[in-house]
């Protein structure tokens, strides 16, 4: 794996951006470069950015357009269009990663595959807590109030046991995805009829790349 590219999705949360931010600078293996993929947020949000991944030494960059809707589509491909990574990682700005999440997707990159990995939903009060906080305490398996607490494990032996490549799945989510750039353009990336609407254009790359045999 030569160079990966991660990539962040933001709309007018700076609070939870750059708690996101914290913990991908504090990665075992940081990205080589960070864009963030911005759908028209305020000023707030580039303060967030430009503070956030000051000392960040890799390259990275705001992509932004102006705010006419959800238009998440074609902001992931300006963010593409302005990443140089082999392999492409994507995240939503409200996902806190676990300090391996960098390295586990390369470590189980292959190819003709794309990987799309879990999360663990956590209740209103612990992320309020973590926003007024930060990420000095990073919730655990043992956290009160997560929902799919199981998704907090972290037994590499045991996912691999769990490991399933499938030819098709209908429940996918783009907050934890990744792929070779040669896949993505393969499809032609994210789809933009779905502009307009929240969600489901995700799903439809993952869809795609099914048809497309990866």
């Amino acid at each position: 794996m030569n160079s990966v590219s991660l990539i962040v999705t933001t709309y007018n949360w700076p609070e939870a951006l750059r708690l996101t931010i914290r913990t991908i600078v504090n990665q075992t293996r940081l990205p080589d470069e960070i864009i963030i993929a911005d759908d028209g947020s305020g000023l707030e949000t580039s303060q967030v950015v430009r503070e956030g991944l000051s000392s960040y030494r890799g390259r990275w960059c705001h992509v932004w357009h102006e705010d006419k809707g959800v238009r998440q589509s074609r902001i992931k491909n300006l963010a593409v269009a302005n990443s140089t990574g082999e392999y492409l990682i994507f995240i939503d700005h409200d996902v806190i990663l676990h300090p391996f999440f960098v390295e586990d997707h390369i470590t189980q990159a292959r190819e003709g595959f794309f990987l799309q990995g879990k999360r663990v939903l956590l209740s209103e009060g612990c992320s309020r807590n973590l926003i007024l906080n930060g990420s000095r305490n990073l919730p655990g398996f043992l956290t009160p109030g997560l929902k799919n607490r199981k998704n907090a494990l972290r037994m590499k032996w045991l996912s691999k046991i769990f490991f399933i490549p499938r030819r098709f799945q209908s429940t996918l989510r783009g907050s934890n995805l990744s792929m070779h750039r040669d896949d993505f353009f393969r499809v032609d990336g994210f789809d933009e009829i779905f502009d307009g609407m929240w969600g489901r254009e995700d799903s439809d790359i993952c869809y795609r790349m099914f048809h497309s045999g990866i």
